[in-house]
């Protein structure tokens, strides 16, 4: 058995208001996800041309390529605040029960995934549009980090408790 702090503490053993509180942030940060899924969707899109005519510019559709300075901006942002989300699912994740593995191996990947994203946009901009590719594959990673970083502590909440009291039956 895992011996931390996390441990110690565990979803399982909060109150039920503290796992209400928890899960109205789950649903929050799930939410706001699934709006930058769709603010990229409309304004870029979900597939290599869209990306690189994004990033590179398109003369044929009247798309004007961002300048460094833009990129730097949009860099800035959503460094900072992907990272403030991961760092705080990556907190609640730490309190369930998975093995200790996957606790340090999720909340990694994700922030891995964000600065593979980030740099990816200068790459497809300044240097091949090939890495297009790495911000589609990026950004599939970090919805897939997000999706088990919200899952995972729901079902140790809610699910897992009522299928123990299934069984015990």
């Amino acid at each position: 058995m895992e011996k931390s702090i996390f441990a110690e503490i565990g979803l399982e053993k909060l109150p039920f208001y503290g796992k209400v509180f928890i899960s109205m942030f789950l649903v929050c940060i799930g939410c706001g996800y699934l709006m930058a899924i769709l603010n990229v969707l409309s304004n870029v899109g979900l597939n290599y041309n869209s990306i690189v005519d994004h990033y590179r510019g398109n003369e044929a559709n009247m798309i004007v390529a961002p300048d460094f300075n833009e990129l730097v901006a949009h860099a800035h942002t959503h460094i900072l605040g992907m990272t403030g989300m991961f760092f705080t699912l990556g907190i609640v994740f730490m309190l369930t029960g998975v093995p200790a593995v996957y606790k340090a191996v999720v909340p990694a990947i994700s922030f891995l995934a964000i600065l593979l994203d980030i740099s990816s946009m200068f790459l497809v901009r300044f240097v091949l549009p090939q890495f297009a590719i790495t911000i589609l594959l990026a950004g599939m990673t970090i919805g897939i980090c997000a999706l088990i970083e919200i899952a995972v502590p729901f079902y140790e909440m809610w699910i897992k408790e009522m299928w123990l009291r299934r069984i015990k039956k």
